[in-house]
């Protein structure tokens, strides 16, 4: 795809993306009961991790609904200085360089 052409496929990854939203922003609830149940240092840091994810994935979501392809969306982030530094981040980001939008939900 060139960078005159329309990212077309829009439709399709956010319907994938709005489905991991939902299961992230499920851990997200999940890390935010454990850490205030018992806050600790690695639930701490476990909320961080789903906050910093769930951040990417809108992120990713609104360039995609503004025509911007996957694959231009990683450097993107970067730019936007999105924290990337979470345990999924590396499959995120290679689901959007390869443009599988099927491995974002599996």
């Amino acid at each position: 795809m060139t960078d005159n052409e329309r990212f077309t496929d829009v439709e399709t990854w956010i319907e994938c993306l709005d489905e991991l939203i939902k299961n992230v922003h499920f851990l997200l609830n999940i890390d935010y009961k454990n850490n205030y149940l018992m806050p600790t240092p690695e639930h701490q840091k476990e909320v961080r991790w789903s906050e910093a994810w769930l951040n990417a994935i809108l992120t990713a979501k609104e360039l995609i609904e503004q025509n911007y392809s996957p694959t231009k969306i990683p450097s993107m982030l970067k730019d936007l200085k999105i924290d990337l530094d979470f345990p999924a981040a590396e499959e995120f980001i290679e689901a959007l360089i390869t443009e599988d939008y099927e491995a974002l939900v599996d």
